[in-house]
């Protein structure tokens, strides 16, 4: 949801900034967007925010501009055709059976499948056609492939050990010693402390550490 909180904050710093009547802030909302643009315009081209937004039934399309509109829907179609496709090689996977009997069952079950799978397509048509004005969560229960990916990219993190692990990480790493690292360095460093026991537990490259 962030990218469409942001999308809606420049918008109203551009009509502030349009506006005619406003002349001594018009140089602070000049810089604001400037700042807002350089920090966060990254953020648009990560896809899995860009789907916690298209997912969110008050946000769908309604703030993203003409260009954009079409890629996200492509975005949240292909997203929904993806994980339709893998609930039903699931199903084909967990049914699998060599008896005759279970073949001719095989064969019905996965006609059926193929109606379903026409019909999750369209899913993501019919979630992005309704109107947003009175949108509720409730509404994801019409919706089931929307609301799996609505719940995984807007679920927060229960418990913030997991933040406070890196900080603490970061902080063994960040000493006085080193205060002229580059942020590049540093995050390569962070990255490489933290994930160092898992990076020494791969069996396609085991370290001399693994190798006692």
């Amino acid at each position: 949801m962030r990218v469409a909180l942001l999308t809606v904050l420049k918008e109203k710093l551009v009509e502030i900034e349009q506006d005619r009547s406003i002349t001594h802030c018009i140089p602070l909302v000049g810089s604001l967007l400037d700042s807002i643009s350089a920090r966060f315009d990254n953020l648009f081209l990560q896809k899995h925010l860009r789907l916690a937004s298209l997912s969110d039934p008050h946000f769908k399309l309604w703030v993203q501009n003409k260009e954009s509109k079409e890629s996200d829907t492509d975005l949240l179609k292909n997203e929904v055709q993806r994980r339709t496709a893998a609930a039903m090689e699931f199903q084909i996977d967990s049914g699998a059976d060599s008896s005759p009997t279970r073949k001719r069952a095989s064969k019905s079950f996965l006609s059926a499948l193929k109606r379903r799978a026409s019909t999750e397509v369209n899913e993501a048509d019919r979630f992005l056609n309704e109107g947003s004005l009175k949108a509720s969560l409730k509404d994801l229960y019409r919706f089931p492939t929307i609301k799996k990916i609505f719940v995984e990219f807007n679920s927060a993190l229960p418990s913030s050990a997991a933040c406070e692990r890196l900080f603490s990480t970061a902080g063994l790493v960040f000493v006085p010693k080193r205060s002229n690292l580059s942020d590049s360095n540093f995050d390569k460093l962070v990255f490489m402390k933290q994930n160092g026991v898992s990076s020494r537990k791969w069996k396609s490259s085991p370290s001399k550490t693994h190798q006692k």
